[in-house]
């Protein structure tokens, strides 16, 4: 006896195909034209046999002649055309299966075999999840026990002078996919995802179907996958799953300095934040000091957040442990920082084999500092080196003074970001050149341990 896997090509609720080729109308209906076996040509489930037809569509008129047939192959004639027409119908008998043999001419026909939904509709005595000795990090197994006493018969059918066949029957588990939306940052509802079990055809124990384990609660609904008429077998083929176990977690990372910087070495503008890869470390650079801010989107079984915060790669010894579910930490010395998060669901359950963490790192380089100091500059108002400021980078002290020929004190400033725009109680300076003294503090450190000192003396000159 051969078997066959009914693999489905068309859905219709109460809708006649337009191209050549079987379909139904009065009732749902899937078809299948393909793989079949016995001289058929195309398999056909239906809701209902009661007022509904099956209907052939040609690429042009015949005198068509309906017949039908059964599992034995006794033949019934139930129609001929007396004009030819290029669409034919017929009523469906209305029982659990038969076969239909439309004849063209003496040398052509086409057949099909059509079963009602309801007479091979499977029984199941329950449906539940597996609750023990499963990783629930990375999948769910569903167990799906048949009702054998109520077990509706195999799918069977046979041409006309074919062999008979076994149709191969599945169920399908359906779910609820839930993604994470990067723009919005938040997790959603998608299109619902299947799972197909074994062939359950001959099969009398327990189904055992892996899914994806869950982000969120969810219902899991099970019907036979062939059909696609979402029709469930019965009561016990709807579960609902009320405990997520899986982590999935999103944690979008960026250092921000100075905004006002726009001429320190190498800085850039601050970038939109980045996502840390499972897997991958986040690098991230900037001067000091540099505000770092992790912000952490994760799926609703997360509950438990542990940040790490070290000047080893290897976390021998931690700056920073911290229990929040974001984190934001400011960094004034110069060197490179490790980051490391492990989110995890281990609140909900005691048991250690249901735990799921996910860790994202990333790594923060604080530039070693550096200051330089123009020795003229042009406020004519072109926009082009109007003010007397500093390149520099990492510094987190900073304090200047510009003198005139007599000493006299004409600006100063604490903020390396500022700087003189070349004029005295509102009016414009006089062009020449000015004495000025900077003394800032860097990041860094020296060989005996303290910060980098700098004092810088010299003279700038105006020229307009």
């Amino acid at each position: 006896m051969k078997r066959l896997s009914f693999s489905l090509l068309l859905s219709l609720l109460y809708i006649a195909t337009a191209f050549a080729g079987f379909s139904v109308s009065g009732t749902r209906f899937v078809t299948d034209s393909t793989d079949v076996t016995s001289g058929i040509d195309t398999l056909i489930v239906v809701d209902s046999t009661k007022t509904a037809y099956i209907t052939y569509k040609a690429e042009k008129p015949y005198k068509f002649k309906w017949s039908s047939f059964d599992i034995d192959g006794n033949l019934t004639e139930l129609k001929t055309e007396e004009e030819a027409v290029d669409t034919t119908f017929v009523a469906l008998n209305d029982v659990a299966a038969s076969g239909y043999l439309l004849q063209f001419d003496e040398e052509t026909s086409k057949s099909a075999w059509v079963f009602r939904y309801a007479d091979y509709k499977p029984a199941l005595d329950t449906a539940l999840i597996n609750m023990q000795d499963i990783a629930f990090c990375d999948f769910v197994e569903v167990w799906i026990d048949p009702d054998n006493e109520k077990m509706a018969p195999a799918m069977e059918y046979k041409g006309l002078d074919g062999e008979k066949t076994v149709v191969e029957q599945y169920m399908t588990l359906e779910y609820d996919s839930i993604y994470f939306d990067t723009s919005a940052k938040i997790f959603v509802y998608g299109v619902p995802q299947f799972v197909e079990s074994q062939d359950f055809t001959e099969f009398k124990d327990r189904l055992y179907v892996n899914i994806p384990s869950p982000l969120d609660q969810m219902p899991i609904k099970i019907y036979l996958n062939q059909y696609q008429m979402k029709m469930l077998p019965d009561s016990a083929s709807y579960i609902y799953f009320s405990k997520p176990y899986a982590v999935e977690s999103h944690v979008f990372a960026s250092v921000r300095i100075r905004e006002d910087a726009l001429n320190e070495n190498d800085k850039g503008d601050p970038k939109e934040p980045e996502e840390a890869k499972a897997g991958e470390v986040l690098q991230l650079k900037g001067s000091a000091p540099v505000n770092f801010e992790a912000l952490n989107y994760s799926s609703p079984a997360a509950y438990h957040y542990v940040w790490y915060l070290s000047k080893d790669k290897d976390y021998k010894t931690l700056m920073v442990k911290a229990y929040d579910k974001d984190l934001r930490q400011t960094f004034s010395d110069q060197g490179t920082y490790y980051i490391k998060v492990e989110i995890s669901n281990d609140s909900i359950t005691a048991d250690e084999k249901c735990w799921c963490k996910q860790t994202r790192q990333f790594q923060v380089d604080v530039r070693e500092s550096q200051l330089e100091v123009p020795n003229v500059f042009t406020p004519n108002g072109d926009g082009i080196n109007d003010l007397f400021k500093v390149a520099y980078r990492s510094i987190i002290e900073f304090h200047g003074w510009v003198y005139n020929q007599w000493g006299g004190l004409v600006y100063q400033w604490v903020d390396p970001t500022q700087g003189w725009d070349g004029t005295i109680n509102g009016k414009p300076a006089a062009d020449g050149a000015y004495m000025y003294i900077i003394e800032a503090t860097g990041s860094d450190f020296d060989s005996d341990g303290k910060r980098v000192k700098y004092v810088k003396k010299g003279t700038v000159s105006i020229i307009r």
